[in-house]
């Protein structure tokens, strides 16, 4: 991962915030590894998706209404649109790597969540 949201809200009298990261690649991946095993704990309960701006969250968040799962919203504009307003000041580490020619977008002092397969120094290269 080369970014993710904090896991805890920056107020402490605020509930805690669980971010849930997925290591899938493909959409069938995501909805029967992840979704399928915890949608029931996910009914009546506030659910926030985010993506990198694309059609995953369009997707996904479809996918848990037709489970069942009633409260979920998608953060608007995605992960680039949230960095390009709030940068490394924001919830969200790191960086966020969008799939066309913008490739890694690190705000200015963002920390480098990812690490080297091989080494295990601090990584962000997606080759």
């Amino acid at each position: 991962h080369v970014g993710r949201f904090q896991g805890l809200s920056r107020d402490e009298s605020q509930k805690k915030v669980d971010a849930l990261m997925s290591n899938t690649k493909v959409f069938a991946e995501w909805a029967s590894e992840v979704a399928d095993p915890i949608v029931h704990s996910l009914k009546g309960k506030k659910v926030l998706m985010y993506c990198t701006g694309g059609i995953r969250c369009e997707k996904a968040s479809a996918y848990l209404k037709s489970k069942g799962v009633a409260d979920v919203s998608q953060l608007s504009g995605g992960i680039h649109r949230y960095l390009e307003k709030y940068g490394s000041k924001g919830y969200f580490q790191g960086s966020n790597f969008v799939f066309d020619s913008r490739g890694l977008q690190k705000p200015p002092g963002a920390v480098i969540l990812g690490k080297c397969f091989s080494c295990g120094q601090p990584d962000e290269s997606l080759t």
